[in-house]
């Protein structure tokens, strides 16, 4: 008997029994006289394929006729569009009369691949079209990208020339601090061993000018520990230690304490020292031993930067602010800070003036002391010109 089936769709069940009993009939070798001879594979109109094979020698025929190319779609659904491919590429027969026997690229077409099937299906060929991606908009999106690009590089060399900038900044900083450390120690250091060599040698006949020459002594060895101490101070206060020992009391005693010891000092140096006080004070947090050294950064700096100012008052006070607050006020009459420098004063090291062409002595730790102070007892520093002079705001509270 035989059997011819017409073109047409095939299912993928099918083509998978079909398949099979291809397979099965081509590879089974004959063993009987009757068994049906081997699976042909011919070209046939309109692109079809005839599958035949000859049973009882040529005496009956049976096989099946496909649509190569409903045969093409079915495999590009089965391998192209399972995998998600189908998009981008486009099987389809290949040209009729193609003589190529393996896979590989057609030259005119860079992006078409033929394929040939094996035996029994040498007679069936495809073709597997890519399609061309599709080309951006270079002008859509280059120009963004270009100036973003731009940006970037803008903002990255800004931002190494600022930091750059900042690390020389601060490096001339700590070079004009050791400068001025050496000035510092070398000054007292010198008079104190003059003195001590004359007194040593008993050159001084005079009772008062000994009495002087010990006076000197000392207020330049007070002066060597307040600037050893200074820098001790702002080590510390640099590495952020734990919090002072503050107490919850009344600051006015304390004040009075340190300019008493300050007075006589600034009364050598020609100044007036006065103390002003708006009583009652509410009591506030504090620590006694860095409210001193506060007093005695803040009044120092008002010596040296008020020498040549023709008002040599430097005054202090003391008021309430609000029911928990009280603030401490210390002013000169000096010129004042050049709005310039009035945001940097309190930076470590800092010096408004040239180390080589500076007329005043400093390290430039003091207000940087001072603030650090202020801060870990939870209070507030702002400074100002007060048309004459310079002032420094302390405000302490009670939380």
């Amino acid at each position: 008997m035989s059997l011819l089936c017409a073109r047409g769709r095939l299912n993928t069940t099918a083509l998978r029994v079909l398949f099979g009993i291809i397979a099965t009939l081509s590879t089974v070798p004959s063993t009987r006289a009757n068994d049906p001879g081997p699976l042909s594979v011919s070209p046939g109109r309109q692109g079809t394929l005839i599958l035949s094979r000859a049973r009882d020698g040529a005496a009956e025929l049976e096989g099946v006729v496909l649509d190569s190319a409903q045969l093409v779609q079915a495999l590009k659904a089965r391998v192209l569009e399972a995998r998600g491919l189908g998009e981008v590429a486009e099987l389809e027969p290949a040209v009729s009369g193609d003589s190529l026997s393996s896979e590989r690229a057609h030259p005119e077409a860079p992006y078409v691949f033929a394929h040939r099937f094996g035996a029994p299906f040498e007679s069936l060929q495809v073709s597997l079209r890519l399609r061309p991606l599709a080309e951006p908009d270079d002008g859509t999106f280059f120009a963004p990208l270009a100036l973003l690009l731009a940006a970037c590089v803008v903002v990255g060399l800004y931002a190494l020339y600022r930091s750059t900038a900042t690390q020389i900044e601060f490096a001339e900083r700590r070079n004009n601090f050791v400068s001025a450390v050496s000035h510092e120690l070398k000054t007292p250091l010198t008079a104190i061993r003059m003195y001590a060599e004359m007194l040593e040698n008993d050159l001084i006949g005079d009772d008062s000018q000994r009495r002087d020459y010990y006076r000197t002594i000392t207020a330049e060895s007070e002066r060597l520990t307040r600037l050893i101490n200074n820098v001790l101070e702002l080590s510390r206060v640099e590495k952020k230690p734990a919090s002072l020992q503050l107490m919850l009391g009344d600051v006015s005693s304390v004040v009075r304490d340190a300019l008493g010891v300050l007075r006589p000092h600034v009364e050598r140096e020609g100044f007036v020292l006065e103390l002003a006080l708006s009583e009652p004070l509410p009591n506030v947090y504090f620590d006694p031993d860095a409210l001193r050294q506060i007093l005695f950064n803040l009044i120092d700096n008002a010596l040296k930067y008020s020498r040549e100012a023709s008002d040599r008052h430097i005054s202090v006070r003391l008021e309430a602010q609000l029911p928990d607050r009280v603030l401490l006020i210390v002013r000169d009459r000096g010129p004042g800070v050049q709005e310039q420098h009035l945001r940097a004063i309190f930076q470590p090291f800092f010096r408004a003036e040239h180390e080589l062409t500076r007329k005043s002595r400093g390290t430039g730790i003091g207000l940087a002391l001072v603030q650090g102070l202020v801060e870990r007892m939870g209070g507030k520093i702002q400074r100002a010109n007060a048309h004459p002079g310079f002032e420094i705001r302390v405000e302490l509270a009670t939380d």
